[in-house]
């Protein structure tokens, strides 16, 4: 295993992470923290429809760009005393000139979960996934690349967002290069947001993390998608 996960920014901290606010005198649960995708807002025990609003519209944007250089942000705590929220997930790069074999293992960036100590607090926000990177001129494998957003805890917290995903070919632009540099991978990729944590409440419910995004070198006319892999018999696509 290679892994990051929860080694990103701390609790309530990071440019995805929200400050936990009150609706009508209550504490909104804690939201989750924003990557690749947005954070998902934390419910409230309020059975009020105006201030489950005020909560349900309290969460923070992605924030990327075009290389894997961020942290997961970490998640909004229920108790700002107690730190409950989830950091987030770490930075991995993956850099070789030559063949890259990511075989039988996971490299991994997740978020941390949300916790819920007691009843004296409200529930806190899952940490965002965090960034991996990969350069290498040929992936090879059947391995697993995860950048999960956290799930928020019990009471409502909001889901983490998931993180940030890239792949660049060395030699991508070259036809050349084609069908070997992504050929012999069989792997995948889990950018999944956290879920919810669950509330008993009709309207103040909490909302799952945003799903990650990912990016990659061009790849030439019938290749497609993150590991630029052979489009399927019957499509074609020029990217």
């Amino acid at each position: 295993y290679v892994r990051a996960d929860w080694r990103g920014c701390a609790q309530d901290n990071g440019p995805g992470a929200v400050e936990q606010i009150t609706a009508s005198g209550m504490p909104c649960s804690g939201a989750g923290a924003a990557h690749g995708g947005s954070g998902g807002a934390g419910g409230i025990r309020s059975q009020d429809e105006s201030s489950a609003g005020q909560c349900s519209g309290h969460f923070s944007e992605a924030y990327f760009g075009p290389n894997a250089f961020y942290e997961g942000s970490g998640g909004t705590s229920g108790d700002s005393g107690k730190r409950t929220g989830g950091n987030g997930g770490g930075i991995v790069w993956l850099t070789s000139s030559g063949d890259t074999f990511v075989n039988h293992t996971v490299v991994s960036a997740d978020g941390e979960g949300g916790k819920f100590q007691d009843m004296t607090q409200v529930g806190s926000g899952g940490g965002a996934g965090g960034s991996i990177q990969v350069v290498t001129t040929n992936l090879i494998g059947n391995g697993q690349f995860n950048v999960r957003g956290g799930p928020g805890s019990s009471e409502g917290g909001g889901g983490g967002a998931g993180g940030r995903l890239v792949v660049n070919y060395l030699k991508g632009y070259l036809f050349s290069s084609y069908p070997d540099m992504s050929y012999f991978w069989m792997g995948g990729a889990d950018l999944h947001g956290g879920l919810a944590g669950p509330i008993a409440t009709n309207y103040g419910q909490a909302k799952a993390g945003g799903n990650g995004t990912s990016d990659h070198s061009p790849c030439f006319p019938g290749y497609t998608g993150t590991f630029c892999r052979a489009c399927e018999p019957g499509t074609f696509k020029y990217d």
